[in-house]
């Protein structure tokens, strides 16, 4: 399953890790925006979870990403 993810960003070389990590912070502020408006956060909640849902699965895929591009053999 990562295989086809990567291999749709391969054309854009490693500018394909922003994509990754950029895709999972608007997924993250969609969820924070959506609990906002529910009247379930406050301002601190928001932030943490646009990080979290960001920084955890975004960063990962990006460095697989990356060790991909650099099996594969492209810059």
């Amino acid at each position: 399953m990562l295989d086809s993810i990567f291999w749709r960003l391969e054309k854009y070389g490693s500018l394909g890790a922003w994509i990754l990590i950029l895709s999972f912070a608007v997924l993250g502020s969609l969820l924070a925006a959506a609990l906002k408006i529910l009247g379930y956060l406050h301002p601190f909640t928001i932030i943490s979870i646009v990080v979290i849902v960001a920084a955890i699965p975004g960063v990962i895929l990006a460095v697989l990403y990356l060790d991909y591009l650099k099996e594969t053999g492209h810059k």
